[in-house]
């Protein structure tokens, strides 16, 4: 890993976009509600541009959204680094015997629970054995992706238990 000196004191977090500005790029600003935050330009403006009691944002384009107050944001629970490692492992795991290439979305057709949790249970002592400093079957990226694999597949069993059949797919 790459070391740099960079002063992180001249450096502030955006309180709304989350991004990091410059010493010359940030603003410490008190709003309508009282809260003190720190903005970046573009959120500065954007907050100028918002109007008392308007849930709505303008850009200065002349676009109008509204806010994205209580909506999830899987872009910011995501990782496109962890999101890339994962599907290289799915990619590896697709070819079955007699070098046949299964579908992507193959694994959706279900497993039953026992034998996600099985594997999950190999796949995190792989990773517990990592952890600790001990050599696992196929190292600590197959042993994160297995488990994650099949946390998904299991969580995917019970969100279709839950919608009882009327969101899922036939």
């Amino acid at each position: 890993m790459k070391k740099t000196n960079l002063d992180v004191t001249n450096y502030h977090l955006c309180d709304h976009c989350q991004e990091t500005t410059d010493a010359t790029t940030y603003h410490d600003v008190q709003l309508a509600n009282g809260e003190r935050v720190t903005l970046c330009n573009a959120c500065l403006h954007e907050e100028a541009e918002r109007q008392p009691g308007d849930d709505l944002r303008r850009f200065e384009t002349g676009a109008i959204r509204d806010t994205e107050q209580g909506k999830i944001d899987p872009e910011g629970f995501l990782h496109p680094l962890v999101i890339k490692a994962f599907s290289e492992y799915m990619h590896k795991h697709r070819t079955l015997p007699g070098g046949t290439l299964r579908d992507s979305d193959n694994w959706q057709k279900g497993f039953p629970r026992d034998v996600l949790m099985k594997s999950a249970w190999r796949h995190f002592l792989d990773l517990w054995m990592e952890h600790r400093g001990f050599q696992s079957r196929e190292g600590i990226d197959d042993a994160l992706a297995g488990l994650m694999f099949n946390i998904q597949a299991y969580w995917l069993e019970v969100v279709k238990e839950r919608l009882n059949g009327s969101c899922v797919k036939k």
